[in-house]
């Protein structure tokens, strides 16, 4: 289901009115400011050697995250499947789930939504990666993987090039060891 269900039709008819006009709760946007920070996001990735993949807990809207995509970023990042299915649903084509899908249910939709788009979904044991490239072989697609390292310990994954099912493997990793100082006005990016 997306913004121009049926079901959506009272809900849009909502958007310009004053604000003690809509019923809460509800989400209430400047989308002038929105597309001023989308300017300044891209603004400041420019420069840097790397490339902006946002997460969409925040918002959790396919709307938003296309936004993000127009204004420079390679693709969105979610927590869960069905976050990462409601952004493919909606059309966008490059998502990373950042937390490991497990269990058969989870699995199968990876893989439907894998069908349709690229998805990445991190992995950090070799029995995660296993029932991933099980649902993909079922499901005939294929879904890449991330190999989520903590500081200190690699996951028992080594042989990731033998499972079917699988595009290409990357590393993820967390290194906690010196904290950002958020005094640093170079670390800051004020939103309106």
């Amino acid at each position: 289901m997306n913004a121009d269900h049926p079901r959506f039709r009272s809900a849009r008819q909502l958007i310009g009115q004053p604000r003690d006009q809509v019923p809460t709760p509800a989400l209430i946007l400047d989308i002038r400011r929105v597309q001023a920070n989308l300017r300044e996001m891209a603004s400041r990735m420019a420069s840097l050697p790397a490339a902006l993949r946002p997460h969409t807990k925040i918002h959790k809207s396919p709307a938003l995250g296309k936004m993000q995509v127009e204004a420079g970023a390679i693709g969105l990042t979610t927590a869960t499947v069905w976050e990462a299915g409601a952004m493919v649903d909606a059309g966008l084509t490059d998502i990373l789930i950042a937390n490991q899908v497990v269990g058969p249910v989870k699995t199968a939709e990876l893989a439907r939504i894998a069908g349709q788009a690229t998805v990445t979904a991190a992995v950090d044991s070799a029995v995660s990666l296993t029932e991933l490239s099980e649902a993909a072989t079922r499901a005939k697609s294929r879904i890449d993987v991330i190999v989520e390292v903590s500081r200190g310990r690699v996951p028992a994954v080594r042989p990731v090039h033998r499972h079917r099912g699988r595009r290409r493997a990357r590393h993820m990793g967390y290194h906690w060891s010196k904290p950002a100082d958020h005094r640093d006005p170079r670390r800051i990016l004020h939103i309106q």
